[in-house]
């Protein structure tokens, strides 16, 4: 799953159909996704909330600043649509 989806899901920051379709073309060349792992997505595509967050965490105590984790925090409409959207791609 962290081999075929995580990818994706990090390309489609911030959502757009367009931008969906592009990357799906692209990358279904080379991986097809199961339907297990395109059920899984919408999971996964919070690692990269988490990852940038302890990234923003870390350079901030690095630097003496305040850190302000909301600057990567999406709305969960955003994980549950986005991932609908490349699920649908995917499946066309």
């Amino acid at each position: 799953m962290a081999g075929s989806a995580y990818p994706v899901a990090s390309l489609l920051v911030p959502p757009n159909q367009e931008w969906i379709d592009a990357a799906v073309n692209a990358y279904r060349r080379h991986v097809e996704p199961t339907d297990d792992e395109l059920d899984r997505l919408e999971a996964v595509m919070y690692i990269r909330t988490l990852y940038l967050a302890c990234f923003g965490y870390r350079r901030a105590l690095t630097n003496g600043q305040t850190f302000n984790e909301w600057g990567f925090i999406e709305p969960p409409e955003y994980f549950s649509s986005t991932a609908a959207a490349v699920r649908a791609a995917f499946r066309r």
